[in-house]
């Protein structure tokens, strides 16, 4: 088989656009043509045409055609007749083909012609007829009876010349319908033509993949988010979204991975749009959206809406799913966070009370910051060595400084404030403790299970997917009557975790 990539047309509505002729394009680091002939070779196909006047489009491996007629639409067949064989295949130059398509397009059997394409309206190119991506004929004589009566017809003025002219002819369906009559395989996937610059800009936003998050700061949901995007970062474009405010140090370590966009000012479009919270109404169009639930949702104060457009609903454990889909009637699908490699430096830090604790979180009432205290009276009670050691701020500023005015009498509390990376004050720790009223899928917890710290943690619902009592943690009542500071004093636990990524439930949704 022959196969014609048709390269010679002018270009007209590209207008120089980047400079270079929309044939070679970049698409991920690679020009469309090359990337096209690459597909070819890697379907067993060496006999490849390239139709061009353009002494660029010579690419090792293939001929350069410089047809003799350029003159009508047609021409873009009907100006390679002598290049043509028994059995060829026209593909277009100004076309993206993923790998399944062109694998399809050059495995189909066909016995006198066979059209490839899209139709029907697509709406975010606003193509209501649809494309025609390839062609691939073996009777040669019906084609190109077909090709000169088009290209007179053209002539006059009656036909525009274009491939839907082409199938219409082939198969007697009036010029002024257009319906399929067989004789047509349909492509309906990321394989796109590129007419002119706004086609162009506009495809390469729909490949992105959008975090949106309408206040971005740090805590552990948006650490979940950061480790999830660093994973994806090799094979997608991704682009974090918000549209309120956000914390400066969150955003720029965000930005080495994404880019960051607030669509109060740009509205965005994209493949898959992940809405990491339940709340805020961003400007975005997307072909897939994903609802990511990292709250156990029949506990919070503040009712949620629910959004109808969600294709695919994300919980981040049993209990955070167990409470979505009662909520809302849903059935999601579990996938836990990503931890992020936790990098405990000795030369850094190290706390040197004889009870080392950690409690990395946000400031604020759910936390359970009441807990602790009644937890830090005990310790001194018993007049325990200890230090604590607490990463976090609150966004209600009233809130931690009444907190703080709490603690203010018990000095072992240190409350050092937000850290970027609060990891170096994981290191010579005892015991993580997270005292919260309820939880999902606690970040601070998994980062302590993935270097071996128990954790002490309180009984929120769902806690025992995180904890086992009295084997890598301890998990005390929310009164705390269990309490037991002699059975922690021993630190006894030697705790052997297993965490595994679940990652690739996120490539198989995205």
């Amino acid at each position: 088989m022959r196969v014609i990539i048709m390269a010679d047309g002018e270009g007209k509505r590209w207008n120089n656009y980047t400079g270079v002729p929309k044939h070679l394009i970049d698409i991920d680091g690679e020009q469309l043509l090359y990337r096209t002939v690459r597909l070819l070779k890697e379907n067993g196909i060496e006999d490849i045409y390239i139709t061009s006047h353009d002494k660029r489009y010579e690419i090792e491996g293939t001929t350069r055609y410089e047809p003799k007629n350029n003159l009508y639409e047609i021409d873009r067949f009907c100006s390679c007749y002598p290049i043509w064989k028994e059995e060829t295949l026209f593909l277009y130059g100004d076309v993206y083909y993923t790998e399944e398509a062109m694998k399809t397009i050059i495995n189909t059997d066909v016995m006198d012609f066979e059209f490839f394409g899209r139709f029907g309206q697509r709406e975010e190119f606003k193509k209501n007829n649809g494309e025609i991506f390839a062609v691939k004929i073996k009777n040669i004589n019906w084609f190109k009876n077909a090709c000169e009566f088009i290209r007179e017809e053209e002539k006059k003025g009656n036909l525009r010349g274009i491939g839907w002219d082409v199938y219409k002819t082939l198969l007697h369906i009036p010029y002024k319908e257009l319906y399929l009559k067989g004789n047509f395989t349909v492509i309906n996937d990321e394989t796109e033509d590129f007419d002119s610059p706004e086609e162009y800009e506009n495809w390469l936003n729909m490949q992105k993949i959008v975090f949106y998050f309408p206040n971005i700061y740090i805590g552990g949901t948006e650490k979940a988010m950061l480790e999830l995007i660093k994973k994806l970062c090799d094979k997608h474009e991704i682009i974090v979204a918000f549209d309120k405010s956000y914390s400066i140090d969150v955003v720029l370590e965000m930005s080495n991975y994404a880019e960051i966009i607030n669509v109060k000012y740009k509205p965005l479009s994209c493949k898959t749009l992940v809405y990491v919270s339940h709340y805020g109404r961003p400007k975005i169009k997307a072909k897939k959206y994903v609802q990511w639930n990292h709250t156990s949702i029949g506990e919070v104060d503040t009712e949620p809406p629910k959004r109808t457009n969600i294709n695919v609903w994300v919980s981040v454990s049993n209990e955070a799913k167990k409470q979505l889909d009662n909520k809302f009637n849903v059935d999601s699908m579990v996938i836990r966070n990503e931890t992020a490699k936790v990098d405990v430096t000795d030369d850094v830090f190290k706390q040197t009370g004889k009870l080392n604790l950690l409690t990395v979180s946000r400031i604020s009432k759910e936390k359970g910051f009441e807990r602790m205290l009644e937890m830090v009276k005990r310790l001194e009670e018993r007049k325990i060595d200890y230090k604590w050691y607490v990463i976090g701020k609150s966004h209600q500023q009233k809130y931690e400084k009444e907190i703080k005015e709490q603690f203010k009498i018990y000095p072992n509390v240190i409350f050092v404030g937000e850290k970027q990376n609060p990891y170096p004050y994981f290191n010579n720790v005892d015991y993580g403790v997270m005292l919260s009223d309820r939880e999902s899928d606690c970040l601070f917890v998994r980062e302590c299970r993935s270097i071996n710290i128990p954790v002490i943690v309180s009984k929120w619902n769902g806690v025992e997917e995180q904890i086992v009592d009295g084997d890598n943690g301890y998990i005390l009542n929310m009164d705390l009557s269990n309490l037991d500071i002699d059975k922690i004093m021993k630190k006894e636990l030697r705790p052997n975790n297993v965490l595994e990524s679940e990652y690739k439930k996120w490539e198989e949704i995205l």
